[in-house]
């Protein structure tokens, strides 16, 4: 009979240890769920310097409970373990954290889009001072108190973004404007709480969102990708419908793929090109798998509709730098 308790409160501490474990668990689970609000748009507003496209707004509440300067404890604890184990560790202490400061009242804004420099004399400097993008109540007291820009050398689109970090949550109606460099409006929407949609992760089991980077690159990473693994099924999926029949499939079998070093580089605004109007060209660079010298470059041809970019063409296969 001793026997018989000695095991059966052996079984009970068992169970009580994994309950416990669970608990705790779930409560870390939780910790990595996060909410981000967002607006998808596809405005264009024309100035005199080139047309701008606002792509979205985007809203969160969350930011990271420590910086790459400022890592967490277990980061060092992780590397003075053998190579094999580190991943394994950073992946159970990053677990059982609360990575997130969280902001129940205000969050930060963000409005993103991309616009055309036609005067190639503009640095960055020189756009950001034409460019002023705001969120406003409706008193127009602004919400935005800083901007952004990431450009190529090479293309003359230019991503851009308008952030502040003090947006209520809380607010009814809100305001998204435009003005020119002598703050003369020239575009203004107007939303309210009903506008928002709302997507929540998981960071730990679900794909992070890419919250840091711009939509348009987002997109285009992924035709990218697609046109790099080469199914024509998933290609077409990123084109015109009416370009599908005489589309010149063979300029894109060509063995630079299957260099680990192709990439794309920048868009560049074309305008006009066959019947189409408002045409971008997408620059692909392919490197010798050796020494990543440039071997070859090719365009995508693509506009941007309703949101989204489809593929029209696609230019002769340029090689370059052979030896």
């Amino acid at each position: 009979m001793r026997r018989i308790s000695k095991a059966n409160k052996l079984i009970t501490v068992v169970y009580v240890v994994i309950l416990l474990w669970l608990i705790v668990s779930a409560y870390f689970f939780s910790q990595h769920f996060y909410t981000v609000r967002r607006i998808d748009l596809n405005e264009k507003v024309i100035t005199d310097n080139g047309p701008i496209r606002v792509e979205e707004i985007v809203l969160t509440n969350v930011k990271r409970d420590y910086s790459f300067d400022d890592p967490p404890w277990y980061h060092d604890f992780a590397a003075k373990h053998p190579s094999r184990l580190t991943t394994s560790l950073m992946k159970v202490f990053y677990f059982y954290s609360t990575p997130y400061e969280v902001n129940k009242d205000f969050g930060r804004i963000n409005v993103k889009g991309f616009l055309v420099s036609e005067s190639p004399e503009l640095d960055t400097e020189g756009l950001l001072d034409l460019l002023d993008i705001d969120v406003t109540d409706k008193n127009n007291s602004a919400f935005t108190s800083g901007e952004g820009l990431k450009s190529s050398s090479r293309g003359n689109v230019v991503f851009f973004e308008s952030y502040g970090d003090n947006f209520p949550f809380d607010i009814d109606i809100f305001k998204v404007d435009a003005e020119n460099e002598d703050d003369e409006k020239i575009w203004e929407l107007t939303f309210n709480q009903t506008h928002w949609e709302s997507h929540t992760y998981n960071d730990f089991f679900t794909p992070k969102p890419p919250r840091e980077e711009f939509e348009t690159e987002r997109k285009l990473t992924k035709i990218y990708y697609t046109l790099r693994k080469g199914s024509k099924e998933e290609i077409e999926g990123f084109m015109l419908p009416n370009v599908r029949d005489e589309f010149p499939w063979g300029k894109l079998n060509h063995q630079y793929w299957a260099s680990p070093w192709s990439s794309y580089r920048y868009l560049n605004y074309e305008g006009e090109y066959q019947e189409y109007r408002d045409v971008y060209t997408y620059n692909l660079n392919f490197r010798d798998p050796d020494d990543r010298s440039l071997v070859a470059q090719q365009k995508i041809y693509l506009i941007y509709k309703d949101g989204v970019w489809k593929i029209i063409n696609v230019g002769s296969l340029e090689e370059v730098g052979l030896k």
